[in-house]
């Protein structure tokens, strides 16, 4: 007898576990809908970087900036405008690094396909040499990206002649080299206010030797001169902007010391 009853006891047990677990059930899925959608995850990691342009500009509205309490409206300059694929919202803002410099006012530009950061500059002569051109968000190293390219001035796109001239924009300096022989004769132009420039060859692995201390341009801001044949191993002449100091052989020319910047570049003409 007591052995029959066991079987029914362990039996009713069951059922009133599953009826009271059953309720829990009916309700789950009303409690799911309640649950927010995770946040989307914040992208790090180097940017997307697929080019840049350099442009003389109008500003709209003017760009105020404030020196030793005098304020100033710029009505022109230039634009550094990035390119790329996607430049991502951060609470970090953009940073253009133009060589050692950090431009900061910077505006952005949506495309069907593509994304654009443009920095604006009102410093001339932070466009007259070839620097580096690095972008990272505020501090985070993690997104430090360096362009493979370089600043050329001579990639500038100006504005029509009658905008040029109502905002006054001056001309940028720099120094470009027309022509490098490998007997040493080296043609070129261009106009710097400030400094020396100078000319050194560089050799295959970017050690440079120097060629002459100082170009001295005629009054059309030409030069031509003769440095002698060039040192074995020569792939270019480069033209040096030097604010102090001498160009000591076999620096490298991507480890230029402070007060020294490349303003061209040109590959020596085999015969």
């Amino acid at each position: 007898m007591n052995f029959r009853l066991r079987p029914l006891a362990a039996a009713s047990t069951v059922v009133v576990a599953v009826l009271a677990i059953a309720p829990a059930f009916a309700i789950a899925p009303a409690f799911k809908q309640d649950v927010p959608a995770p946040p989307p995850s914040i992208e790090y990691g180097r940017l997307t970087v697929t080019g840049y342009e350099l442009r003389e500009a109008r500003f709209s509205p003017p760009w105020r900036t404030v020196t030793d309490g005098t304020e100033t409206l710029h009505r022109g300059g230039w634009h550094v405008v990035l390119h790329g694929t996607r430049f991502p919202v951060r609470a970090l803002d953009p940073i253009l690094w133009i060589g050692d410099v950090a431009v900061r006012n910077y505006e952005r530009e949506a495309h069907a396909d593509s994304e654009s950061l443009k920095f604006c500059v009102i410093d001339p002569t932070l466009l007259r040499a070839e620097r580096e051109l690095t972008l990272i968000y505020g501090t985070d190293e993690r997104t430090r990206t360096r362009l493979l390219e370089r600043l050329d001035p001579e990639q500038l796109q100006k504005l029509p002649d009658a905008d040029r001239a109502d905002l006054k924009l001056p001309e940028l300096e720099g120094v470009t080299l027309q022509a490098v022989g490998s007997d040493g004769r080296v043609a070129g132009s261009g106009r710097i206010a400030g400094g020396r420039v100078a000319l050194a060859a560089r050799q295959g692995d970017g050690r440079l030797t120097p060629l002459l201390r100082e170009v001295a341009f005629d009054k059309d801001g030409r030069f031509l001169v003769e440095t002698g044949p060039l040192p074995a191993g020569t792939t270019h002449v480069v033209a040096l902007l030097i604010a102090g100091g001498e160009v000591a052989a076999g620096v490298e020319l991507a480890k230029l010391p402070k007060g020294m910047e490349l303003l061209d570049s040109k590959p020596v003409r085999r015969k």
